[in-house]
């Protein structure tokens, strides 16, 4: 799309904040009746792009603003996990982030971080002997187990991939074009915003460093371009759609239908 185009929608976006396809189709053939409407899925790619909008439902693109899309940043001992896990492991995903970036979000700092290495449920046994020569390493741990053992250092929460959960996957230009591609060699997984949140709602019982939700939330609702269908739909895969939709709703006062805070 034009420069001028996208500075227009931008500024449509930005009086309407929450806008239907339909609306927002409707306006990109107002200000160019040349624009083809079977194209409005190029047209939301440019504005993605431009961050100008993201996907916030099944039927509703959010205004930017100062929102900004989630990508989590590696830290170099993740890198360096992955890389002993890479040169180990074949044809397995893994999914790796450490609980540090969401110090952010918390009155009070943590004692604790720690590392979640998510992969298939056939490799958690081989990955966890692999890696407990090097690590401080809880499979799956209950939360007995965690306030016996965590408070080690280089300590690793190894978990089962969810294979529903939203993740951040490793773009290929093949896979684009429709060739196949065999299967040789392992993925690794960024994990999206939504997933982050469900999951530590789902296990803010068994993981003390989740206690204070009410703030993760609100500062990544306030950070991020959060997209709720996505965010709903693994909720009712881990089967606490009801909870965490009251939540966001009742105790964050966040009005899911304007897509903005009450107060």
């Amino acid at each position: 799309m034009k420069k001028d185009e996208i500075s227009k929608i931008n500024d449509f976006m930005m009086e309407k904040n929450l806008v239907t396809r339909e609306e927002l189709l409707s306006f990109i053939l107002k200000i160019n009746p040349e624009r083809n409407s079977s194209y409005l899925r190029f047209y939301l790619i440019d504005l993605i792009k431009a961050n100008v909008l993201h996907k916030f439902n099944d039927r509703k693109f959010k205004y930017n603003g100062k929102l900004k899309p989630f990508s989590y940043e590696y830290t170099k001992s993740d890198l360096l996990l992955q890389s002993k896990i890479e040169d180990r492991f074949d044809n397995l995903d893994i999914c790796i982030w450490n609980t540090g970036f969401l110090s952010l979000y918390l009155n009070l700092m943590p004692i604790d971080y720690y590392t979640i290495v998510e992969t298939n449920k056939q490799y958690l046994e081989l990955v966890f002997d692999f890696l407990k020569h090097d690590y401080n390493v809880l499979l799956e741990p209950n939360k007995k187990e965690l306030e016996f053992y965590m408070h080690k250092e280089n300590q690793i929460i190894l978990k089962k991939l969810n294979t529903r959960a939203p993740l951040d996957k490793p773009y290929n230009s093949k896979i684009a074009a429709n060739v196949h591609i065999s299967r040789s060699s392992r993925i690794v997984f960024k994990p999206s915003i939504e997933k982050i949140l469900v999951d530590i709602y789902a296990e803010s019982s068994t993981y003390s460093f989740y206690s204070e939700l009410n703030h993760i939330f609100e500062g990544a609702l306030k950070a991020y371009c959060v997209n709720f269908q996505k965010l709903f739909y693994y909720a009712k895969n881990r089967g606490i759609y009801e909870e965490i939709s009251k939540f966001v709703e009742n105790e964050l006062s966040y009005d899911l239908n304007r897509g903005e805070f009450r107060c």
